[in-house]
């Protein structure tokens, strides 16, 4: 967690309120950009990054598929679980990322909504002078040129007019409750998304979520990148929220992440262990079947296994 300035040199009128502050922007910036790697904005980069190469490896099947080439394309087995791997962990995990916010420890996660009720439980601290006071910077006065204290004083002023819809300024101008409103609301219009979540992963196995439902795939690939990009301006809005920079650029690992893909997946020297492998599962999932047909329920404590 970074360090800020000592507290007797911060230009405020209310020490105790900045002490307050302080302790909670640390927190928020921490949940927002810190090195935990679930911050908000390692979430969302993670997330992104996954879409945007899952996007490209399917357009390149949609490439392939009209050729009706044998020399290229994947077993519609493995397409399928390649897809269906993806649409789970993406839909999981940008639910994860708007979670509601709990105020029980054990249940509270890292999310959008939890990181706004921080802010909202707090927001009697969040004044004019403490945005723009809280790591040394003075409240005002002297050269504006660029880069000079001044010129960031003036800037987190500017921001904070924003923030509290006034551009004749006062010290004790507080954040408006409607910026987390509007931010909020946004991430509310992303509610089909925690309902497709529930109802078909994370609680698919109730008896009341199997019934078939038109909305089962709803969720497109296009529905998919505007929620994403949603996500995207709300973090913005966060970051400024807490006077904190969110980088939106999206951080590709090095190198030619396409590179080989046009390459089978198993060399010729490899098909027959491959193949073998394949057989001995396969007959371990059918013998595993068998056992458990041929349980006989009514004396199951005889057949108990040790656990």
């Amino acid at each position: 967690m970074r360090r800020l300035a000592d507290l007797d040199s911060c230009d405020v009128s209310d020490k105790e309120s900045l002490a307050v502050y302080r302790k909670n922007i640390l927190v928020l910036q921490e949940m927002l950009n810190g090195e935990d790697m679930h911050s908000l904005l390692g979430q969302f980069l993670r997330i992104r990054f996954k879409f945007t190469l899952f996007k490209t490896f399917f357009e390149s099947i949609s490439l392939t598929i009209p050729e009706y080439s044998t020399d290229a394309g994947y077993e519609n087995s493995i397409v399928s679980l390649l897809r269906e791997s993806f649409f789970e962990a993406h839909i999981m995990a940008v639910r994860r990322l708007i979670d509601d916010h709990d105020y029980n420890p054990k249940r509270s996660v890292y999310s959008v909504l939890s990181f706004l009720r921080v802010i909202e439980d707090n927001i009697e601290y969040f004044t004019r002078e403490n945005y723009v006071c809280y790591n040394g910077l003075p409240y005002s006065g002297g050269d504006h040129s660029f880069g000079s204290l001044s010129d960031l004083t003036e800037s987190a002023n500017l921001q904070f007019d924003f923030l509290c819809g006034k551009t004749k300024r006062d010290r004790k101008d507080k954040l408006q409750k409607s910026v987390i409103g509007g931010l909020a609301k946004k991430i509310e219009r992303l509610s089909k998304v925690r309902y497709y979540a529930n109802k078909y992963y994370a609680h698919a196995s109730n008896p009341l979520n199997r019934d078939p439902a038109p909305e089962r795939n709803q969720i497109s690939l296009l529905e998919m990148e505007e929620h994403l990009k949603t996500i995207e301006s709300v973090l913005l809005g966060c970051g400024k929220l807490v006077a904190s920079y969110v980088p939106t650029e999206l951080s590709f690992y090095p190198g030619n992440l396409i590179e080989n893909w046009e390459r089978p997946a198993i060399s010729p020297d490899n098909i027959i262990p491959v193949l073998n492998y394949w057989d001995n599962e396969r007959k371990e999932t059918r013998d595993s079947a068998e056992k458990l047909r041929a349980v006989d329920y009514l004396n199951w404590e005889s057949e108990k296994p040790n656990i």
